[in-house]
């Protein structure tokens, strides 16, 4: 299942009870989350830089955040 059909399905659910709302907000913060640390990825294998530890401080940074 992708990114955007998880997001679908979680939509249609719709808010059941406060429960469903928090664990919805919470899987839409992670898959926030995966999809920037996705292309943090994708932009580190195509720099022609040499090997370096700019992509593991900015994963860090998605990490951190709330």
């Amino acid at each position: 299942m992708t990114k955007e059909q998880a997001i679908k399905v979680l939509k249609s659910t719709g808010y059941i009870g406060n429960e469903v709302g928090v664990a919805f907000d919470v899987a839409m913060k992670s898959m926030k989350k995966l999809g920037e640390i996705e292309q943090i990825i994708k932009q580190h294998d195509n720099d022609s830089m040499p090997e370096n530890y700019w992509y593991i401080y900015k994963i860090k940074e998605v990490l951190k955040q709330e």
